[in-house]
């Protein structure tokens, strides 16, 4: 065989594209072709094949194309080292260096404006085999990278349009050119499916990207940097000022001396070398050259990591220097983040053909198409397999840390980190005549040649309906790490950013009619069912805090992490109807700890990222687990679209929102034909486009069940803590609706038209849960400081086992009109929560303490507290063992650990709320009376079951018969009681007497419609004991103390003492004004020394310290009925908080005192009703706002016999203002049940009309010890807080309030620093052993002491305040008032026979606990009498009131007795101390009464059981049979014969 080598080298190739080039070509070679002669040339004969090879081999060094296309774009192309190749085998190879693309972007530099050329692509090191001899076509590419840049503000669909429009001509100039005659392009026709060829490529990076704005990428640079500098720059004016301020106090320039306890951090000695205002200079100095070098610093940074970033994408590239001869001069942009950057690594693409026939196209189309007709015909239709694999996958913002998506490489090489595979169909639907645009395409532009030369254009048709496709592909993610999605609210207006960079990617509509939401488009133009299967863990992020290079604290947000073959389902068909689904074995919600991940300092961060390398997250520990639900679990999200009428609707005017036809079909895409319109047409009317497939409003559901898996009996779980909760809420508000507009202005020109936003469409969110099997706890860590002296960590809080787990919640779209002040309205929309419904079922609710030990603590040096917590110390506390399912680490590990003040009336409306969007479970529940009728024939198979197991003879033990008997008793009285609940169902309730099974009253919606929450509770028992009570009250102490400490590091805080300052201000001008000004000094200091006096004399701030606010006549009718505004001046307001219904509470009581000490309470049913106490000026402050909650609670004890509960609680973390100091004091006898509202103390009111009891000598000391030693209970530490606040008063002054706002400021601020030291330690500190741990405790004690200093400077206030008017010790206590009409006690002996009755009539009690756990008590008996039970009693009347004289002033009140005791404060843990004497008054008591047989009696075993337990020795002398005692009043005395 003969070889024919060519080989060809030209160094260097210039050239420029026309249209008139290629016109002028053509016209040449078809006059050429006319010029030649026709020859007829026969045949060739048949002979022996050649047997000459060509070998051709072409190469460039270095080519330079300038194409300008015929509308109005322009590129150019740069080629290095381009070789062809075609051996004898017909093979076809292409290889070259490096493929530039650059096209030209109008600039404005300096004011001018200007045109420069950019980057657009490079493709570097490819080579390419093309077979034509194969069919079909086989092309393989391979390519060390790849990279494609969109300049920012470039619309890359324009030159696409354009290179598409320069084709169409071509082809029609080779139509045209041999036929000699000019005609335009004809219409589009309907075309059969194309065949594609078999397409592979390689490529080792593939790197796509979207420049953003230079003015943006400076602007937050400068932010970043000024951030941090900011922050350096306050720390270094407070030591300044430190310094300044020791300096002039050794100057005697401030005489002062700041108060030690609250000075700052910073300590200097006076001395000093330069004055203060030169010091002063030379800090702004530092602070000048401190933020330019930061500045730089950041900037170098930023140019080294963008810099490293290129090269990891397109390896070492040297672009080669310019030459002289170059077309043009690309501008090489400093390096600069991206918009947004797509990083494929090891990409391996593979197109065919269908993996289905050509006659099964059709029916592809119309499964995938949502009912597409088979017979549509289409102008373009592209069937292909699409098969691709990457190594790794991300998707990464501007700087922003934590990535949009990371699928990170697998550990092993040859494993693809993703799989695609899926047959794709492009089809553009075949439209209408009006459905076609003709572009004029200049072939020759005018004056070409000579001057007046008119230009040839060509009409080429552009088609206007959109180009679809239809998949359904099925992605495996196989990597062994963990996969990242993320989204936060800071993400947001790089979205839109986003968004407008995707709308340049297709072209413009010419169709005229108002443009569609991104969530139609979808809808319109892709039609995919998406299957990815994950084998590993995937965690989707949901960033928190507005800054989205924040990712400490509330910056990390929640993820979600699924783990157990996570399944992602998008546009599946299931039974919710649900869009999108991810399911999993189980479900995590956790706090994340990117910072570790993704961090700075992380080896995975942005500025250390590897591409093809694993991201190792799976080694990150998250900061806190809040949830874990598991045997299977589902999450799910989906949409329903609304639509609604047009302006031809005859009944419905206004917009969208004011229109009340809706509807929830639409036309089908397909029905969906884009026209060219001769005017813009309005929205929702015939002429419009997409009438009857545009969607006016969203409707979004998401949804979480778990225990999918029915045969698994593991619990899910819940970890709630306060700093969780602080967490969420931090979260939770960054969705309040109020998004900044960004790129408004004449300085962004829009190149396309702004779609409608997906926040002003969204109509509903509508929440579901379904968790069987859930434990839900909520933890408190107790940072007391004896905990710290004692190095140990104890944890209080409740957990909840939960057999059924149910919660619906729904959102809404309401639209508030609000008149102001000035008249005039303002339209706002807001998405308020306006129905929720949680069911738990099987409720088991526990009391829980753990104490884990930390002997690190112990080296930290910190003042002892030596007032212990007696939680701790108690002994015989019920342990439980660790492998139990209620003990679970997550409960214990906490993330810090490892808001117009005017008048308005607001009208608000909707349309919103009873669309069938999601799977609701809102009134699913069965009813009040229903849910009784289920609980009461579970119990009556609970009974039979035991009956059953009773009669079997094979059963170990026989029970006695009348057990039996007792049981089938008990299921004939259930049955009819369910009888009676079915007879009440049916019936409708009415004003008649309450049935004793249902009192119909009790489920009315009338009682309960006005509340914002409801609750029904079925059947509770509660449990309390000595041990319970203490855990319980720490953990209310250590709410308390959470709460206090979340408020005041509030700048709303400040914002409010300030105010207070203002006012105080305002007051005192106006005082100034009256007419006796001039004796306010004397007499306020008078009345400060008359105080002293008092309080020396009187033991306390106001008067006698035994005295209790009490009416002249007790109160004892029921207030059912009571106003809760009753008693308030103006500028409050009434809110409904809550309402809950207990059905057959009962509550057990027991007393450590001894085994015999329980009681069991129980009622028929009870509603408590919770109201708020607003304050109008400050009804938008989530503390200050709420002055007081008064509770309600009606408990049927009896069918006889009511009793009234009420509970008036103020907001302890909220100071005084003058709305709370002029609540009305009465001074009507009637009405003294609200002079409470003035001292501001909690009122504890319990009411019994009337009460019978019938106990002997056991249940009356049960009864004594339970209310003496476990509801009766104070804390020892309220005295050592109280003392210490009373110094903190000496040594500052508190009543200046303005003051006092400085100083809580200056705490913040330490405070802030402290917590922002603590996460820098966090990493510095890591691995550095006890050394380092004990360092961070230390960091850790500060903050405490901080806090707790911040704490006692508000307390300090509202003490301030309380002893303004001299009465501190009968404010902020806790007052308790009891009364009932009648209290009938049946003594009983030891054989249940009655041996007297005790009545004591018309009882009015009040217990007064003040801050320093100090008690005053006040009773008042208005009679008591005595009858004695035995059959042969001589005299049934043992004791009676004498109403003689009748001048006595008890006598006049009609009262048999009143009592005055103070205790003082306790000393320790259980010691107590009284006060002086009991003072006490008693009516006459006659005329004589008769014990017989006192001796053998048992009345003094039921009236002294104590005493009569005790193991005392008495000697008593022989009583006679009968010993008459006689009683008489003898003035201020008592005689005793």
């Amino acid at each position: 065989m003969d070889d024919c080598a060519v080989s060809v080298a030209v160094s260097h190739v210039r050239g420029y594209f026309h249209l008139a080039h290629a016109y002028n070509l053509l016209l040449a070679a078809q006059a050429l072709k006319n010029l030649a002669p026709a020859k007829n040339i026969p045949p060739p004969a048949r002979g022996a094949p050649s047997t000459l090879a060509y070998n051709v081999h072409f190469e460039l060094d270095r080519v330079q194309l300038s194409w300008e296309f015929p509308l109005k774009m322009k590129l150019f192309t740069r080629i290095f080292a381009l070789s062809a190749q075609r051996p004898a085998s017909g093979k076809l190879k292409l290889q070259w260096d490096q493929i530039l693309l650059a096209v030209p972007l109008d600039v404005e530099r300096d004011g001018t404006p200007r045109v420069e050329w950019m980057e657009l692509a490079r493709i570097s090191n490819w080579s390419v085999d093309i077979r034509p001899d194969v069919h079909p076509v086989a092309i393989s590419a391979q390519g060390d990278s790849a990279r494609l840049h969109i300049p920012y503000d470039y619309v890359l669909a324009d030159l696409i349009l354009d290179i598409n429009l320069t084709v169409k001509c071509m082809k029609h100039l080779t139509r045209m050119i041999p036929s000699g005659q000019f005609e335009n392009p004809p219409a589009p026709e309907a075309e059969e499916a194309k065949s594609m060829p078999d397409l592979s490529i390689r490529i080792g990076c593939l790197c796509v990207e979207a420049a953003d704005d230079q003015f943006e990428t400076q602007l937050g640079l400068i932010w970043r940097t000024g951030y941090e500098s900011a922050r350096l720059r306050l720390e270094r004016e407070e030591a300044f000022e430190a310094k300044a301020a020791a300096v002039r106090a050794a100057n005697q320039q401030d005489p002062s001396t700041p108060n030690r306890e609250l000075q700052s951090e910073f300590q200097f000695t006076p001395e000093h070398t330069v004055s203060v205002e030169d010091a002063l200079n030379r800090l702004y100095s530092l602070h000048a050259g401190s933020w330019a070098s930061g500045f730089r610093q950041a900037r170098a940074q930023q140019v080294l990591q963008q810099k490293t970033e290129m090269q990891k994408s397109m390896g070492k590239v040297d672009p080669p220097d310019a030459l002289d001869t170059d077309l043009i001069t690309i501008i090489t942009a400093p390096p600069a983040p991206p918009l947004i950057r797509l990083n494929f690594d090891a990409l391996s693409l593979h197109i065919t053909g269908p993996s289905f026939p050509s006659s099964n196209l059709p029916d592809f189309l119309f499964n995938e198409g949502g009912g597409l007709p088979r017979d549509t015909q289409y102008s373009l239709l592209i069937p292909m397999h699409l098969t691709f694999a990457v190594a790794s996958l991300r998707a990464t913002c501007r700087e922003y840390p934590l990535p949009l998506l990371n699928i990170p490489a697998s550990s092993q090489k040859e494993i693809s980190g993703l799989e695609f595979d899926s047959d794709v169909v492009i089809a553009e639907e075949m439209g209408t005549a009006h459905s076609v645009e003709w572009i004029d395409c200049a072939i020759v532009k005018a004056h070409t040649g000579v001057h007046g030369a008119p230009p040839l254009c060509v009409a080429v048709p552009k088609t206007l309906n959109p180009v679809k496709s239809y998949a359904n592909p099925i992605i495996r993610v196989r990597t062994d790490d963990v996969t990242d999605f993320a989204w936060g609210v800071s993400y947001g207006p790089i979205t839109q950013d986003l968004m407008r960079v995707v709308d340049t990617l297709s072209h413009a509509p010419r169709d005229d009619s108002p443009p569609i939401g991104f969530w139609d488009k979808l809808r319109l133009v892709f039609h995919w069912r998406l299957k990815v299967f994950f084998e590993n863990d995937v965690h989707f992020h949901m960033k928190g805090s507005h800054d989205p290079h924040g990712l400490h604290g509330m910056g990390a947000g929640f993820a979600l992490c699924w783990q157990g073959s996570p399944q992602l389902f998008i546009n599946q068909k299931n039974d919710q109807n649900e869009l999108i689904q991810v399911s999993s074995d189980s479900t995590l919600v956790v706090i994340p700890n990117i910072e570790e991940s993704y961090g700075e300092s992380s080896t995975t961060g942005p500025k250390t990222e590897s591409h093809g390398t694993s991201a190792s997250n799976k080694k990150c520990l998250p900061r806190k687990v809040c949830a874990k639900f598991g045997s299977g679990s589902r999450f799910g999200v989906g949409v329903a679209l609304e639509r609604t009428c047009g302006p031809d609707c005859p009944n419905c005017t206004g917009g969208t929102f004011d229109r009340q036809c809706r509807f929830f079909d639409f036309r089908p895409h397909y029905e969906v034909t884009l026209e060219t319109k001769p005017q813009k047409p309005v929205e929702n009317t015939p002429q419009d486009s997409y009438n009857g497939f545009r969607s006016d409003f969203i409707h979004l559901s998401i949804s979480l069940t778990s225990s999918l898996n029915k045969d698994s009996d593991k619990y899910s779980s819940i970890h709630l803590s306060p700093a969780v909760f602080a967490h969420f809420w931090s979260w939770w508000t960054l969705f309040d609706g109020k998004a900044l507009p960004i790129r408004q202005g004449g300085r962004y020109k829009h190149k396309r038209p702004l779609s409608p936003k997906f926040g002003q469409h969204l109509a509903t969110i509508k929440y579901r849960i379904e968790v069987p099997h859930l434990f839900l706890s909520h933890i408190y860590m107790d940072e007391s400081r004896d905990a710290w002296t004692d190095g140990v960590t104890p944890f209080v809080g409740v957990k909840a086992m939960i057999g059924r787990f149910q919660a619906d919640m729904h959102q809404r779209t309401q639209q508030s009109t609000i008149t102001t002040p000035d008249g005039a309205e303002k339209i706002l929309i807001h998405k308020p929560f306006y129905a929720v419904e949680v069911v738990m079922k099987d409720l088991e609710l526990r009391a829980l303490l753990a104490i884990f030990s930390e002997p690190l603590k112990q080296r930290v040096p910190l003042e002892p507290n030596f007032l212990e917590s007696s939680y701790r110390k108690r002994e015989n506390i019920p342990v439980t063992e660790t492998n139990s399912p209620w003990v679970d680490a997550d409960d214990f590990l906490d993330v810090e650990r490892a808001s117009a003040n005017t008048s308005e009336n607001r009208v608000e409306r909707t349309k919103f709320g009873d669309e069938n969007s999601h799977e609701c479970l809102l009134g699913k529940e069965a009813s009040v009376l229903q849910a009784q009728i289920d609980i009461v024939r579970n119990r009556i198979t609970e009974l039979r079951d035991r009956s059953a197991n009773e009669a079997d003879p094979c059963a170990s033990t026989r029970p006695e018969r009348q057990f039996t008997t007792d049981t089938n008793y008990m299921i004939s009285l259930l049955e009819t009681y369910i009888q009676k609940l079915e007879e009440e169902s049916r019936t409708v309730p009415s004003n008649e007497p309450q049935s004793y099974y249902m009192p119909s009253d009790s489920v009315s919606s009338k009682d309960w419609a006005e509340f914002d929450n409801v609750y029904q509770v079925h059947c509770p028992k509660l449990y309390l004991d000595n041990i319970v009570r203490d855990i319980m009250m720490q953990y209310y102490y250590c709410s308390r103390a959470r709460r206090g400490v979340e408020y005041h590091m509030a700048t709303r805080a400040v914002k409010f003492i300030r105010d207070q300052a203002l006012t105080a201000i305002h007051n005192f001008e106006h005082e100034n004004i009256e007419p006796d000004k001039h004796r306010g000094h004397a007499t306020g200091v008078a009345q400060t020394a008359t105080q002293a006096v008092r309080k020396i004399l009187g033991g306390g701030d106001g008067g006698p310290s035994t005295s209790v606010e009490s009416s002249s006549e007790p109160l004892f009718h029921t207030p059912d009925n009571r106003d809760p505004l009753k008693g308030w001046s103006k500028g409050v307001s009434l809110r409904k908080g809550h309402f809950c219904l207990l059905l057959k509470p009962q509550l057990i009581l027991r007393s450590e005192t001894s085994t015999e000490s329980v009681c069991v309470l129980t009622a028929v049913q009870g509603n408590l009703q919770t109201y708020h106490i607003m304050d109008d000026v400050n009804a938008d402050d989530p503390v200050s706002g709420k002055i007081m909650n008064s509770s309600s609670l009606f408990d049927r004890l009896v069918p006889q016999t009511n009793a009234t509960f009420h509970y008036d609680k103020f907001n302890r973390l909220r100071l005084r203002n003058e709305i709370t100091s002029v609540a009305r004091t009465s001074h009507d006898g009637n009405d003294q049940m609200h002079n409470h509202l003035q001292s501001q103390n909690d009122l504890v009111r319990f009411h019994v009309p009337r009460f019978t009891v019938s106990a002997n000598d056991r249940h009356f000391q049960a009864i004594s010890n339970i209310v003496t030693n476990l509801l009766l209970f104070s804390d020892a530490a309220h005295k050592t807080r109280a003392e210490r606040l009373e110094k903190m008063l000496f040594s500052y002054d508190f009543t200046n309030l303005s003051s006092a706002a400085d100083v809580v400021s200056k705490l913040q601020i330490r405070l802030r620093m402290a917590v922002e030291t603590r996460r820098q330690a966090q990493s510095k500190l890591q691995g550095r052993g006890d050394t380092g741990q004990v360092e961070k405790l230390k960091i850790e004690a500060h903050i405490l002491l901080l806090a707790e200093e911040l704490d006692y400077v508000f307390e300090a206030i509202k003490l301030a305040q309380d002893k303004a008017d001299g009465q501190a010790a009968q404010k902020s206590a806790l007052l308790l008032h009891a009364s009932s009409s009648e209290i009938s006690w049946h003594m009983l002996d030891r054989h249940d026979q009655l041996l007297a009755k005790l009545a004591v009539r018309d009882i009015d009690f009040r217990w007064l606990n003040r801050q320093d756990s100090s008690t005053v008590n006040h009773l008042e008996v208005g009679n008591l009498q005595a009858f004695d039970g035995a059959a042969d009693a001589e005299w049934t009347e043992i004791l009676s009131k004498y109403d003689e004289p009748s001048n006595h002033p008890l006598v006049k009140r009609k009262l048999f007795c009143v009592a005055d005791w103070t205790v003082l404060p306790p000393v320790g843990a259980g010691l107590w101390s009284m006060s002086g004497q009991p003072d006490g008054n008693a009516s006459p008591i006659g005329p004589t009464v008769q014990l017989k047989s006192m001796k053998s009696s048992p009345l003094p075993r039921n009236l002294l059981p104590q005493l009569h337990r005790a193991p005392l020795s008495l000697k008593l002398p022989e009583l006679p049979d009968e010993l008459q005692l006689t009683y008489r009043r003898l003035g201020p005395q008592t005689q005793v014969v």
